[in-house]
């Protein structure tokens, strides 16, 4: 194994579209110390501490993780200016074994629509459509279910003679009649 295997393990938990992004819940720790770092720095945060305060959560954007195998440290930027702004100068750390808590955002913030007033936030259309998709298929079940219920509970009656001269002819025509099977 060799000496920064740790670090590739570390990062692999946040490759893919969207998994560089963590939250951080309002509850841990580590939100308070997103707070503390922006008083610190000394910086205007006032739109990203209202978007934050009212979503419940901060978001950070992994960098890289640092330390060695015994003490990993994942640094974090954290882009108080608008999360399509690179803000290398911004790095927050924590120890691996707080940052595993933190929950993949799963997309960015800025296609989440995090940093807007919900207010003006943009509805999608293909939700909608996403929703009475959903809808039809439950309707349709919902219908199959009821149609199996139904045969369940009706009866078989005895094939009258009709009916099996029928069955007989249609056996013959797809050559599934065999004179020695009766």
């Amino acid at each position: 194994m060799s000496k920064n295997s740790f670090k590739k393990e570390i990062q692999n938990r946040y490759k893919g579209r969207g998994n560089s992004w963590v939250r951080v819940e309002s509850n841990l720790q580590a939100f308070n110390q997103i707070i503390e770092y922006i008083t610190e720095i000394g910086v205007e945060a006032d739109s990203f501490k209202k978007n934050i305060s009212r979503e419940g959560f901060a978001w950070l954007r992994f960098s890289k993780v640092e330390g060695d195998q015994d003490n990993p440290i994942c640094a974090f930027e954290l882009r108080f200016k608008g999360s399509k702004i690179d803000h290398p100068e911004n790095i927050i750390r924590f120890d691996d074994f707080v940052a595993k808590d933190f929950c993949l955002l799963g997309n960015t913030p800025h296609k989440l629509q995090l940093e807007i007033d919900p207010s003006e936030r943009k509805t999608q259309n293909h939700s909608v459509e996403k929703k009475s998709r959903i809808e039809k298929s439950k309707e349709d079940a919902e219908v199959a279910n009821q149609a199996i219920a139904i045969i369940r509970e009706s009866s078989l009656s005895q094939a009258t003679s009709q009916e099996l001269r029928e069955w007989n002819e249609w056996l013959k025509i797809n050559n599934m009649y065999e004179e020695h099977a009766i």
